[in-house]
């Protein structure tokens, strides 16, 4: 069994959290024991009491069915949908920027689009501070700022310790609710509107609601982790992966590979549950085939990929764990087989889908599909394990699976607000803006057409599918589509770690190692400030961080010092500054959680890899020579997503934070809406 590596910095960027799939998978065959031992007991106790008194135990087991059928009629009453009258569709395009969205509107690019802001309208939508993902989607579920719902970043700290962890890493058996305020679907859940939620960001675990909801942004590959895969290959030059999982394989002949799935603790420590893959070699053929019962195999051709494969790991049926997985041979010779992050199966298995048994009545409706809610192989082409062709080819058939679900499932719903969500814009722009910048250290235009247009297509494509939801829409439909932020040149890296040691409010420990990951070198009882996730400063705040030094009444008069120093750094290659704006929010007692100062980068800027993960890349500014080339953790104000709406819209401007009590306006439950601090757009 393959020993699990320990977690490292590149791990954790690539949204990495091996503890994760330990929290979920590592106490199954314990559990499952421990219910099989109360069940025998049980058993045996029952049967005992029936011989001696059977009447009586009749009347026992009336009573308890009677209970037990109460106790599922008042879950059923407390989250009975009831028909509102009217469907309003939702879509969330990650990524969708304004500005380009206008401009291809403009050339003819989006027709859909277009159609669709002279009917209704359409504005740039306002985005976080820090414009991040999960921070923006929060925003758009609660109708709240970052200090509202507490989600500040991609990275969460404890500042106990300094640790550092994913924002997506929550025990999934810990506390149903998600943020800290109420969500838009736990308020209409709490008015019994008939949601169905495709999709929806940081729904890990899928939460109860009155209807349906498929989690997205946040759910775990099999491994816990956001998206760990495996490359099977002969070539000897091949090196390690940052990433990923490297499989060796012989030059010629079968064999047969272990594929790392979840994670387990046993008298070892944590190891990986494994599958046994058989591989064959047919003349230009590669056959492959899942070694257990089931057998699932496929055959391949150069260029070609698989559908999803089930598959199984551990041994015995207290330690089988179900997943799936896909594959696509890169090459023959050498041998290069690209293996998918596991997916966790669609058996209910996992709190992928509330109810759960809707992940396996998708699985029967549309086959099985990915569950991860980050599913683009976005670290294998920075890896250099694809292509920019293979990785479309992928994205393709990824945002195909997505969109079938979603017409299928529209097709079907007849009352109340539905919700999709598609990532595949924000992907597509990350890894393909260097084809667009001519300032980025890897631009070029020497790839093909779909590759150079290839962020043109994916708005192309997007619009394409806003026109196949557009004529499902029936004549009373309210649709809206929001996206959480828009995209900005990501030419060069800032590294304020670096920039707090240089100027000596960061001190590091006398051993020539420089800033290392996790704050691992870092000599806090020296330290007064330092950095971490993507956008965010903290002091280090005496009875606040574990071995702080600053006290409460110092942290403005620092702070503000701090902002002046900051702003006035600049680029020493081109001269020009790296912020644009710098947020000090003073710590007080009862809010000192989130970041005491938000770093609003300028154009062309972006906090570094190293800095978000408590470490240093040896420069304050290096140049950005990753295919990761376009990005929006940047000031807010360059970033605007984007607001569509077939109904007129009532404002001049619009924020993410005017959702949430737009999507209650609509349904008809605003008084059920906890204070926002956003307003709804449409008229009513």
């Amino acid at each position: 069994m393959a020993i699990v590596p320990e977690t490292s910095a590149p791990l954790l960027v690539a949204y990495i959290d091996p503890a994760t799939g330990y929290v979920i998978f590592s106490a199954l065959a314990a559990i499952l024991s421990a219910v099989a031992g109360v069940l025998g007991v049980a058993a045996t106790a029952t049967l005992a009491f029936f011989r001696r008194t059977r009447k009586i135990a009749l009347a026992v087991l009336v009573a308890v069915a009677l209970l037990g059928g109460g106790w599922y009629g008042w879950a059923w009453y407390r989250l009975r949908p009831e028909p509102i009258g009217k469907r309003v569709v939702v879509l969330g395009i990650d990524g969708l920027d304004a500005s380009l969205t206008s401009a291809w509107m403009a050339a003819g690019r989006l027709p859909n689009l277009a159609a669709l802001s002279r009917e209704g309208g359409f504005l740039p939508l306002g985005t976080s501070n820090p414009p991040q993902s999960p921070v923006a989607w929060a925003s758009f579920l609660t109708g709240r700022q970052p200090s509202g719902h507490r989600v500040f970043d991609f990275i969460a700290r404890d500042p106990a310790n300094y640790g550092l962890r994913l924002v997506f890493d929550r025990p999934v058996d810990g506390d149903a609710a998600w943020l800290p305020v109420p969500t838009w679907p736990e308020l209409l859940t709490q008015a019994h509107v008939p949601l169905t939620l495709i999709g929806l960001p940081l729904a890990w675990p899928a939460p109860e609601v009155s209807g349906k909801v498929l989690g997205g942004m946040g759910v775990p590959d099999i491994a816990g982790t956001q998206g760990t895969f495996t490359l099977v290959t002969s070539d000897s030059h091949q090196g390690d992966l940052q990433s990923g999982h490297v499989v060796r394989a012989p030059d010629a002949g079968d064999f047969q590979f272990a594929l790392s799935g979840p994670v387990q603790a046993d008298v070892e420590g944590l190891s990986y549950l494994e599958a046994r893959i058989a591989v064959a070699r047919h003349g230009d053929r590669l056959a492959i085939q899942v070694v257990d019962d089931d057998g699932a195999s496929v055959e391949l051709a150069v260029g070609e990929t698989s559908g999803w494969l089930p598959v199984r790991f551990g041994s015995g049926w207290l330690r089988t764990i179900h997943g799936h997985v896909r594959f696509r041979l890169i090459s023959l010779q050498p041998l290069r087989l690209f293996v998918s992050p596991v997916q966790i199966a669609l058996d209910g298995g996992a709190p992928l889908t509330f109810p759960r048994d809707w992940a396996e009545d998708l699985a029967e409706k549309y086959g099985l599909f990915h569950t991860a809610g980050m599913p683009y192989d976005t670290w294998a082409l920075s890896d250099d394990v694809l292509s920019d062709a293979e990785f479309l080819d992928l994205a393709d058939d990824l945002t195909a699976e997505r969109h079938r679900i979603v017409l299928g499932e529209l097709d079907e719903f007849q009352d109340g607000v539905f919700f999709a969500y598609y990532e595949q814009v924000d992907i597509i722009q990350h890894l393909f803006w260097r084809y667009r910048d001519a300032g980025h250290p890897l631009y070029t235009t020497a790839a093909s057409e779909r590759v150079v247009h290839a962020i043109e297509q994916a708005y192309v494509d997007a619009d394409r599918m806003v026109g196949e939801i557009r004529e499902r829409l029936m004549p009373d439909d309210t649709l809206l589509i929001v996206s959480d932020h828009g995209f900005a040149n990501f030419r060069r890296s800032a590294d304020v770690n670096e920039w707090l040691t240089n100027m000596g409010y960061m001190v590091l420990r006398n051993d020539g190692r420089g800033l290392t990951p996790m704050y691992s070198n870092v000599a806090w009882k020296q330290t007064w400030a330092y950095a971490a996730g993507f956008n965010g400063l903290y002091l280090n705040l005496r009875g606040r961080e574990g071995s702080g030094i600053v006290e409460l009444d110092e942290a403005g008069e620092l702070l503000d010092e701090l902002r002046d120093r900051l702003l006035a750094v600049t680029d020493p290659e081109t001269g020009r500054r790296l912020l644009s704006r710098v947020v000090v929010r003073v710590p007080r007692p009862g809010d000192m959680d989130g970041p005491d100062m938000l770093l609003d980068y300028a154009d062309g800027f972006r906090g570094s890899w190293e800095a978000a993960l408590g470490g240093g890349s040896g420069a304050v500014v290096t140049a950005n020579d990753r295919k990761w080339s376009g990005d929006h953790m940047v000031d807010p104000d360059l970033v605007p997503g984007v607001l569509f709406s077939n109904r007129p819209l009532a404002v001049t401007t619009a924020r993410l934070v005017d959702l949430a009590p737009t999507l209650l306006q609509l349904a008809g439950a605003a008084e059920g809406a906890a204070a926002f601090d956003g307003i709804p757009v449409l008229s009513r």
